[in-house]
């Protein structure tokens, strides 16, 4: 979705009224106000037009979006290679209009511990987003035995006072600081 505001910025930048932008690009200066305030997405041709007639160029680039279902093999009977998870945490938090699109496909793996650990995550990322969560979390049973990474009991014990809810609904026990930067212990 576009970004209203940053056409309004160019607007004003340019010392352009709203008459005048309009004026300019033959657009209906209610039309560019709507835009401005979100109410409506424009088409990527309309912004060009109106990018344009503010003396600017719309350059379209291509970013990666990293997707939870790229993360697929996480999870096993060892703590393994969690950077996946924290990425997809990471770039939710910077770019909450991502979500859906990186919440959008299920996990593709057999492994019900690796489906749900995705789940709960996919939950939490949208939660936070505030944003629904995806459809098929629902389809993703909990687990029947807690599942806790190994490690000294009071690991084990923080991991099970640090565990985000959406984890603990699945029996599944992982602190949240292993995904999630800056996510506050509760330390014995």
């Amino acid at each position: 979705m576009w970004n209203g505001s940053k056409l309004k910025q160019a607007r004003e930048a340019r010392g352009l009224s709203l008459r005048g932008l309009a004026r300019r690009a033959a657009v209906s200066d209610s039309t560019i106000a709507r835009i401005e305030r979100g109410q409506i997405n424009p088409t990527i041709a309309m912004v060009e037009t109106l990018m344009a007639a503010c003396g600017l160029s719309l350059t379209l680039e291509p970013r990666t979006v990293p997707l939870l279902v790229a993360a697929s093999g996480v999870a096993g009977d060892e703590w393994g290679d969690w950077t996946p998870l924290r990425l997809v945490a990471d770039h939710a938090a910077q770019h909450p209009n991502d979500v859906d699109l990186m919440l959008r496909y299920p996990p593709e793996t057999d492994c019900l511990r690796a489906r749900c650990l995705m789940a709960g995550v996919a939950e939490k990322v949208a939660d936070d987003a505030g944003q629904n969560r995806p459809s098929w979390c629902a389809g993703v049973p909990q687990l029947e035995e807690p599942w806790i990474p190994f490690g000294t009991p009071r690991m084990v014990e923080l991991n099970r006072r640090n565990s985000p809810a959406q984890f603990t609904a699945r029996n599944i026990f992982v602190g949240g600081e292993a995904i999630w930067r800056g996510w506050s212990l509760a330390v014995a």
